[in-house]
């Protein structure tokens, strides 16, 4: 019986030293154990020859004459049974709601495009300052041919070359360039269409020969006083028709000109008045007009009043035509320097002639 009394109360000191291992917080329990039972505990237990299991009973009481140890337990009830030993309480997992993304129509991806790349800034053009046209050429035609075509206008006779057309009031031929159109002579109606047709065919040998320079009017006096006049008046005409003169009868220049004339019909009146022949003509501009002009007294050569030949006054055209070549390729404006000036129109040697 005693010791049944000593395993119940290992049992019980067992049990509570486990209930102060698993957190039974910091309380302590004193449980003195009697002399009679320490000497128990040293008996050992020797198996009753009537158990026939391996596990031995343990009385539920101790015995009447065993004194109960005094216990001085913090709680006021011990459980018969062991304390539950602290199990891990399974949680479920709960899987954090994660906001389900809104499904969002897939953009279309852009085509990939070329960079442009950016202009350079460029400054602004400056506006040019409106210059005259250009001239435009006229399509060349060869002069082959020195024959030509007069006509009586009346008051003046006027012939071309029968195979070039008279050039436009503008022509817009630029200065120094070869023509397509035909020279232009006027003759006083006291001319003989004979005698303007063969100074006429003059020039144009002379053109064959060397190019057509133009435009190119060549003015050709008689001697007769209202004849003169009438050519005087078809010239000026023609100047303010084509913008180059203003007046005829206050503008220097006009009379300039009509003092020209006179001095051209003087000479042949004088020449025929005396019997000795003379002939006064000469290139007299004009770079500013843009032509080739020229005056010329009655060519006493062609006329049936001396017995000048006709070859004389063949070479004389000649010579005065190349003059016309010369001043082709002066380009200034400036008639002193065109005319006076040696750098510019050259030695008089070379101007006139050795």
């Amino acid at each position: 019986m005693k010791g049944y009394t000593a395993i119940t109360t290992v049992l019980v000191s067992v049990f509570l030293l486990a209930v102060m291992a698993c957190g039974g917080g910091s309380q302590q329990i004193a449980l003195p154990i009697p002399e009679s039972q320490e000497q128990l505990a040293k008996v050992v237990e020797e198996p009753s020859p009537t158990m026939t299991s391996t596990s031995t009973a343990v009385p539920t009481s101790l015995p009447a004459n065993t004194p109960a140890p005094t216990i001085h337990p913090t709680n006021t009830s011990i459980p018969d049974t062991p304390a539950p030993q602290p199990t891990s309480t399974e949680v479920p997992h709960t899987a954090t709601s994660i906001p389900t993304a809104t499904s969002v129509p897939s953009t279309a991806t852009p085509t990939q495009v070329p960079s442009t790349a950016t202009p350079t800034q460029v400054p602004p053009t400056a506006t040019p300052t409106q210059a005259p046209p250009t001239p435009t050429p006229t399509p060349i035609r060869n002069l082959t041919s020195s024959e030509a075509h007069c006509s009586d206008e009346g008051t003046h006779i006027y012939c071309l070359s029968s195979e070039l057309p008279a050039p436009p009031e503008d022509p817009n031929v630029a200065w120094g360039a070869i023509t397509g159109y035909s020279p232009e002579v006027f003759c006083a109606s006291d001319v003989s269409l004979q005698l303007c047709g063969w100074q006429t065919s003059s020039l144009l040998a002379a053109m064959v020969e060397w190019g057509n320079y133009g435009p190119l009017e060549y003015w050709v006096v008689g001697t007769g006083q209202a004849a003169t006049e009438d050519l005087t008046k078809l010239n000026c005409e023609r100047r303010l028709a084509r913008r180059q003169w203003n007046d005829c009868n206050r503008y220097h220049e006009a009379m300039e000109q009509a003092d020209r004339f006179e001095k051209m019909r003087k000479t042949g009146a004088d020449a025929i008045a005396t019997g000795k022949p003379s002939n006064d003509m000469g290139h007299n501009g004009h770079r500013s007009w843009g032509i080739h002009f020229y005056t010329s007294s009655l060519p006493m050569g062609w006329s049936d009043l001396f017995e000048e030949p006709g070859g004389e006054n063949q070479k004389i055209s000649f010579h005065e035509y190349f003059h016309a070549i010369q001043h082709a390729h002066v380009q200034t404006k400036d008639h002193y320097k065109r005319y006076r000036v040696v750098d510019t129109s050259g030695p008089v040697w070379f101007v006139e002639g050795g």
